[in-house]
């Protein structure tokens, strides 16, 4: 395990250098902090960092988290090959751009998979009763559009 800071593009070279992985990994978030703007940096410049150190170094193989939220709307359930909402205003804009950077970036490796996570939910997510989202919605910050048939 290496501890760098991702946005540090002479660590980051240095580190992968170093190690010279088989297989890069990348799960970077900054949701634990709540601080989206680092997220889409983390996306956007970070990725950017990772996949430039492991091409110099050699490395065949990423694993990168994405999400699957991020899919144009429509009526039937998206598949791979539905769009991603480059449409979209801000703020999920700003998250979007992210997401495509992010996937741009790791496809230039050879071998690589890009998994698109959900939402998680249960205790001790975002989405249970004591989690952000719900307390975002006791505070009027997220309205909920329910539609009924």
């Amino acid at each position: 395990m290496v501890i760098a800071d991702v946005f540090d593009r002479e660590a980051i070279f240095a580190s992968i250098h170093k190690a010279q992985p088989e297989v890069v990994i990348h799960q970077l978030t900054s949701l634990s902090q709540r601080n989206f703007s680092d997220h889409s940096r983390i996306r956007i410049e970070g990725t950017r960092n990772i996949v430039d150190a492991s091409l110099a170094t050699g490395v065949e193989q990423i694993i990168a988290q994405s999400i699957s939220w991020a899919y144009e709307a429509g009526e039937e359930p998206a598949t791979e090959e539905t769009p991603l909402d480059l449409k979209a205003l801000e703020p999920r804009r700003r998250t979007i751009e992210g997401i495509c950077s992010l996937e741009k970036a790791v496809a230039e490796i050879p071998n690589h998979v890009i998994l698109r996570y959900g939402m998680l939910y249960g205790q001790g997510t975002w989405h249970d009763t004591n989690g952000y989202m719900a307390e975002e919605i006791r505070q009027g910050r997220v309205s909920l559009n329910v539609q009924s048939e």
